[in-house]
């Protein structure tokens, strides 16, 4: 996938899943996350939970 251009709605369908991997999830900040994006917020929460079970 080169950049966000697609040809139609066709070929913006058949990227979808790696939109949503390397954009959505990566880099795009989320409020209700505490403007994580949802991959930063999983990996705080895991190692907090990591933390817990340690202790």
């Amino acid at each position: 996938m080169q950049g966000l251009a697609y040809k139609d709605a066709d070929d913006a369908r058949k990227h979808i899943g790696a939109f949503i991997e390397t954009v959505y999830n990566t880099q795009r900040l989320h409020s209700a996350l505490d403007y994580l994006s949802p991959e930063e917020y999983e990996q705080k929460h895991s190692r907090e939970r990591q933390m817990e079970k340690a202790a």
